[in-house]
């Protein structure tokens, strides 16, 4: 199976009719046969333990966001090949950081805002619909603009496209504009990732007024998060962050568990997988 799991089409195909699910058990009772397996369909840019099959990519997903409210999210057509295709899906993280917002509204109320690594959407659509002043929509891989786009008008009235803009951005790379707030999700996947994504909040934040909400993967199960809060320290005082533990949703919480039982199948087990780190930053007066 290991050796099956090389040829690209057969990880593909392997993943999509439930094989993660049938070595997910193993996986996490640390069998090192399931983990080489695992690795070998990840070589491919297949995500465990979220495997998505073609059926899937064709019509827009119904998420639950909040009790007021639901988007319809399509997924790019695209297989994931590689790294830099990670946005083609829905990650629960994205969910986790919309809901957050629904919870502290006033973070983009009537701001200038913008997401970094959007994927496919649904926090910065969630955001949408808290009227901030602007929102610009961002992403590094041209598939996932295009399909930004598309979910952008399923979603929402021209009146709400006029303050909302998509636009390619890497955040390895900055820029000279500031920006009133600077939100993310899950976008740190290697300790180059957690510096590049420190510096572009220390140079582009607003002096005085900038905040960033950046929640990422607990760093038991992501790399490079471990290395973020010294990332960022490197850059005081001209920033300064908070850190809170996010716990798993609870079973009630309806708004998650839809889109959980489509990427993590049986959710009681996976329960301590779903944990998150929220980062608050802000910039200090220059």
């Amino acid at each position: 199976l290991l050796k099956s799991c090389k040829d690209e089409d057969f990880a593909f195909d392997f993943c999509a009719n439930g094989g993660h699910v049938a070595l997910r058990s193993r996986f996490f009772a640390g069998d090192e046969a399931a983990a080489a397996i695992i690795t070998a369909t990840a070589h491919h840019g297949i995500s465990f333990p979220a495997s998505i099959t073609r059926e899937q990519r064709k019509a827009p997903e119904r998420i639950f966001v909040h009790d007021s409210l639901e988007l319809w999210i399509r997924f790019v057509q695209n297989r994931q090949r590689e790294q830099a295709d990670t946005g083609y899906i829905v990650w629960p993280a994205a969910l986790i950081l919309a809901r957050w917002f629904y919870l502290n509204p006033d973070f983009i109320h009537d701001k200038q805002v913008i997401e970094l690594g959007s994927g496919v959407g649904v926090t910065g659509l969630a955001c949408l619909d808290l009227k901030p002043k602007s929102l610009i929509l961002s992403d590094a891989n041209h598939e996932c603009l295009r399909n930004l786009a598309y979910n952008l008008q399923l979603n929402f009235s021209l009146e709400r496209h006029s303050r909302t803009s998509i636009d390619f951005l890497d955040f390895y790379h900055v820029h000279d504009t500031h920006f009133e707030r600077i939100i993310a999700s899950d976008i740190v996947c290697c300790i180059d990732d957690a510096k590049a994504l420190a510096r572009f909040l220390a140079s582009c934040l607003l002096p005085n007024y900038g905040k960033a909400a950046i929640l990422l993967a607990d760093s038991r199960n992501r790399w490079g998060v471990e290395a973020f809060p010294s990332a960022l320290a490197s850059f005081s005082p001209s920033i300064k962050f908070s850190v809170t533990k996010l716990p798993p949703p609870a079973q009630k919480e309806e708004y998650c568990i839809k889109l959980f039982e489509s990427l993590f199948v049986g959710l009681d087990d996976e329960r301590q997988y779903l944990k998150w780190t929220l980062f608050l930053i802000e910039r200090s007066p220059l």
